[in-house]
């Protein structure tokens, strides 16, 4: 008996004798506990009986696009050579513009080391904001007016720069600028002073750097002149 048809008997042999009572007799009896112990020798594995079939389900496929698939395998020579043009010109145009970025890189080094070299250059050949002869002009202007002229020194006592100045006589009509000595820390400018009367005097006005200009820090008679000093 299949054992499609044996689960069928069974259960109207059951049924009949369950819910309506009929009592099996001779073969119908005989069917009924052959069905049974039919029933009873299956195996169980894994909670599903031996015969069943366990559900199956599908399994999620993922299907490529067909439009992208379809489009790659219908391009013509011409419209490969077009899209193999244009990722070249990609890749180059990302060349140029990190050749560029390496360009304006080594454009700004170079310009700052020439600034950084000038800088350097104009410091150790004694130039600098007030130069030498700014300062110089600033403290003669100054003095033969009866104007302070304690700015134009370098941080020294009062009483220094008032013995300094003794040097120079207290009023002159003019003065020049002969020459001017520079080195990175150290300056001397020659002076002539013409006074309203007499022989011009020479005079040495040494100086010091202060930050990135110069400062008077001293005044002495050159004695080659043909005049004296005080």
């Amino acid at each position: 008996m299949a054992l499609g048809m044996t689960e069928e008997a069974a259960r109207a042999f059951s049924r009949a004798s369950g819910e309506f009572g009929y009592e099996l007799t001779g073969g119908a009896a005989a069917a009924y506990e052959a069905a049974e112990a039919a029933l009873g020798d299956r195996e169980v594995v894994d909670g599903w009986s031996t015969g069943e079939m366990a559900p199956v389900f599908a399994a999620k496929t993922v299907e490529p696009d067909e439009e992208l698939e379809t489009a790659f395998f219908t391009r013509t020579d011409d419209e490969m050579k077009v899209a193999d043009r244009e990722v070249r010109r990609v890749e180059r145009a990302d060349r140029r513009s990190k050749k560029s970025v390496w360009v304006t890189v080594g454009v700004w080094v170079a310009i700052v080391t020439v600034v950084i070299g000038a800088i350097a250059f104009a410091w150790l050949s004694g130039f600098g904001y007030p130069t030498q002869e700014m300062a110089v002009k600033g403290l003669l202007d100054a003095h033969r007016t009866g104007k302070t002229v304690a700015s134009f020194w370098v941080a020294v006592p009062s009483a220094d720069v008032t013995k300094e100045m003794s040097n120079l006589p207290p009023g002159f009509s003019s003065y020049s600028l002969d020459g001017t000595t520079r080195s990175a820390k150290t300056s001397t400018v020659d002076v002539t002073i013409v006074l309203d009367k007499g022989a011009p005097l020479a005079y040495k006005i040494s100086l010091l750097r202060e930050g990135v200009g110069w400062k008077v820090n001293g005044v002495t008679n050159d004695w080659r002149s043909t005049g004296g000093g005080s």
